[in-house]
Order: structure tokens, then C-alpha cells, then sequence
């Protein structure tokens, strides 16, 4: 009980920080043995509850809400808008930025390509984690303990017959997304709409995804890859430093 009390203080000194915390600043608030403290944060951020970043730890994928708040708005910023609708007028498809709001892909925003299709992934919607490139690239990035546990709570329903039918299934994709950085996946939201997606990070820390979909008939995902990781990457160099 006493170390989880620690750990909870831990948790409340980073989640109410406006800025990353350092460890050293840490134990100094909460005047804890170092070995102690450097214990405690490696679990909570092996379980995902923070993350580490160059300037000190910062929440984790488990958000509360002022933080997540805080980091949609700067997701949704004019700059990050900008690089969306420029993705859409190079690649001429639609745009949409994805984060996760537990326990689901959430679509923050979209910018629609100038031949636009109607389909059921638009901004405000949101779709299983292991559903549709844009989802899955943010599944693959989660910590193993996270994903297992994930895994272990939300029960398996395939959303069409073109994708993912068991966990299985999907490990064995979470694999080939770390080996190769992206996603791509075929009817899985949506019967005859193809999608590519990348992952967005802010700083070090994975804050969403960026996908471009279209109809199969004329989007080919393969030949767009460079192309929106590029620009996902200026997009990136916009965010700053968390």
C-alpha cells in the first residue's frame, strides 16, 4: 500500500504540471528515496501511465481530461490544420487526424480531398483500436503491458471480413507496423476505401496518427508513403517540443 500511495503522488505531481518534470525535481516535491522514486517511474511508465521525454516525465496514453485537452488543441492548431489540408492537395484524398480516447480511435479532425467520398470514418467518429490503418498504427505504438492489457479487457469483434479476425491476427500486423512505420489496410472501416496512415508524435511522445483515404479504385497506398511521411514529419516540426 505504501509504495502505491508513492506511486499516486508520482502520478497527481505529473499530471498537474503545466511542463515535463524532471526526476530530480520529483523527489525533491515529494522528498522520496531516489532508488525508490526511479523504481516507481519505470512502472508507471512501463503501464503507460506517463512517459518520459527529454525534458522530464509528462501523462501517458492514459490522459486525464485537462491534458488531453490540452494536447487536442494544439493538435487542432491553424499550423497542424495547414499540413493537413496540404497533405490532401498533394495527394488529392482525404485527411484525417486520429488520437485515442480510450478505449477507441477518436477522428479529431478532417480535410476532405477534392474528390471526396462519402464514408463512415469522419471527423468525430471513432472505431476499435485494432479497426483501419489510421487506428491500428496507434495500437502498434502502445507499450507491450498497455497492449496486453488492452488485449485483455476489449473483447475481439471483427469489424469486416477484410481485416484482422482474431488478436492474432492483429499481433502479427502490430509486428510488420513497427518494422515498417506505417499502415495500410483495405475495406476494414469502410467496404472499398483503402487507407495509409502514419504515426504523429509530439516531441518523443506518440500523440495520434495521420491517414489519407480513398476509394480502392484509384487511391494505391504504396505509392503515397514518402509523400505523407514527409510532410507528417513538418508536421511534427510544427508541434515543437511537448
Amino acid at each position: 500500500m505504501k509504495s502505491l500511495a508513492m506511486g499516486l503522488r508520482i502520478l497527481r505531481v505529473v499530471e498537474l504540471a503545466e511542463n515535463p518534470v524532471p526526476a530530480q525535481k520529483i523527489i525533491q516535491t515529494l522528498d522520496m528515496p531516489r532508488s525508490t522514486t526511479y523504481r516507481l517511474l519505470k512502472t508507471l511508465g512501463d503501464q503507460g501511465f506517463i512517459e518520459q521525454t527529454s525534458r522530464g516525465f509528462v501523462p501517458g496514453l492514459y490522459l486525464t481530461q485537462t491534458s488531453r485537452s490540452r494536447a487536442e488543441e494544439h493538435l487542432q492548431s491553424v499550423a497542424c490544420r495547414d499540413v493537413l489540408s496540404s497533405i490532401a492537395d498533394a495527394i488529392q484524398e482525404t485527411v484525417v487526424l486520429t488520437v485515442i480516447r480510450w478505449p477507441h480511435a477518436f477522428a479529431l479532425a478532417a480535410v476532405e480531398g477534392p474528390r471526396a467520398v462519402r464514408w463512415s470514418f469522419t471527423a468525430g467518429t471513432r472505431h476499435p483500436l485494432y479497426a483501419g490503418a489510421s487506428a491500428k498504427v496507434l495500437l502498434a505504438y502502445l507499450s507491450d503491458d498497455v497492449l496486453a492489457d488492452y488485449q485483455h479487457v476489449t473483447p475481439f469483434v471483427p469489424t469486416s471480413t477484410h481485416g484482422p479476425q482474431c488478436w492474432d491476427d492483429v499481433q502479427r500486423q502490430i509486428v510488420q507496423i513497427r518494422h515498417d512505420g506505417y499502415c495500410i489496410s483495405h475495406g476494414e472501416v469502410d467496404e472499398g476505401v483503402a487507407a495509409l496512415a502514419v504515426p504523429l508524435r509530439w516531441g518523443s511522445r506518440l500523440v495520434g496518427s495521420v491517414s489519407v483515404v480513398g476509394p480502392e479504385f484509384r487511391f494505391a497506398p504504396t505509392n503515397h508513403v514518402s509523400t505523407l511521411r514527409d510532410m507528417v514529419s513538418r508536421m511534427e516540426e510544427d508541434l515543437g517540443d511537448y
